[in-house]
């Protein structure tokens, strides 16, 4: 019998609070030195009708505070988070889904983390190691991000409940022995 308690890294529901997708053909990565240059640029030619911004790297502005962070995810259209090995705790993912946008990942990245739990492909994200990257364009083109953003944010409230995950951990702690 193992001893432990889950709960999700918390997110400042007040900051990162859902917005309709601006359609902007903006997509952003928030990957921290962006791991997989490879991938972005990729997707940059290939969707040339997108404006894309590799945030958290040497490519674009340093981002100073979660406000900035927030209003740079409402910005864009998608987000990009390709993060090989993945701690899987999903700041950029919950921080996105949060505010509606859906994301264009490497499911596999997440498979048996926590993040993966807000992943369904063509429904709340795109996942791009499923497919070529010319049938990841064709879907990114023919999607509908507003929608996708509507069913993330969904997705992520019916997962996340911080009062309920307080109060379970407040319970596991008076149980401990």
């Amino acid at each position: 019998n193992v001893n432990s308690c889950f709960y999700h890294q918390e997110i400042d529901t007040n900051v990162f609070s859902q917005s309709i997708v601006p359609d902007k053909k903006q997509i952003s990565s928030f990957v921290i030195g962006l791991p997989d240059e490879e991938v972005f640029f990729k997707y940059k030619e290939a969707l040339n009708e997108f404006t894309f911004t590799a945030y958290a790297s040497k490519y674009a502005p340093f981002i100073s505070t979660i406000k900035e962070l927030s209003d740079k995810i409402s910005e864009c259209d998608y987000v990009l988070n390709h993060k090989p090995r993945a701690d899987g705790f999903g700041h950029i993912l919950y921080s996105s889904a949060f505010v509606g946008r859906p994301l264009l990942i490497n499911f596999n990245d997440y498979r048996d983390k926590l993040g993966g739990e807000l992943l369904i492909d063509g429904v709340t994200a795109i996942d791009i190691s499923s497919r070529t990257t010319a049938q990841n364009v064709e879907l990114i083109r023919k999607s509908n991000p507003k929608q996708m953003g509507l069913n993330i944010a969904k997705r992520v409230r019916e997962l996340v409940d911080y009062e309920t995950e307080a109060q379970n951990i407040k319970n596991f702690l008076s149980n401990l022995s």
